[in-house]
């Protein structure tokens, strides 16, 4: 008795899947669907009016650059990057910074150097912009 209703199971089944798959398909792919798809980029601002001003204070020449902070959200930090002469050097500046002092002891006899300097806002997305470069002849003490 088990193996007849298994067998009929089986034959209807097998009835069904072919009956089943001659039906054409009823879907209808002409319908329009509308929706308000917004995009926006997102851009960062980079630091501006940098300026690179020398001071000599008692036994130390004080070199200071200072910037506009980025008006971007998140900020969490600056990267301050100059080349004097030939040397590179590259300093970190906390997000509410808008200004860095590198400290030196007075070593050189007052002359003119280059100094190229570029400020660069990172953010906690890890985005980042970076400034115009500002290049200037500054003077020791």
């Amino acid at each position: 008795m088990n193996a007849i209703r298994r067998t009929a199971t089986l034959v209807g089944l097998t009835l069904a899947v072919i009956v089943g798959s001659s039906i054409p398909a009823s879907a209808d792919f002409r319908d329009a669907v509308t929706t308000n798809a917004a995009l926006a980029t997102g851009t960062v601002a980079a630091p501006t009016n940098l300026n690179v001003t020398v001071q000599c204070v008692g036994s130390e020449l004080h070199a200071t650059v200072s910037w506009t902070r980025s008006t971007s959200p998140r900020i969490s930090g600056y990267a301050i990057d100059a080349t004097i002469n030939t040397d590179r050097m590259s300093f970190r500046a906390p997000a509410n910074a808008s200004s860095y002092t590198y400290r030196i002891p007075r070593l050189w006899q007052s002359h003119s150097i280059p100094v190229a300097v570029t400020v660069t806002t990172d953010t906690e997305y890890r985005w980042t912009a970076t400034s115009p470069s500002l290049h200037r002849w500054v003077t020791t003490c």
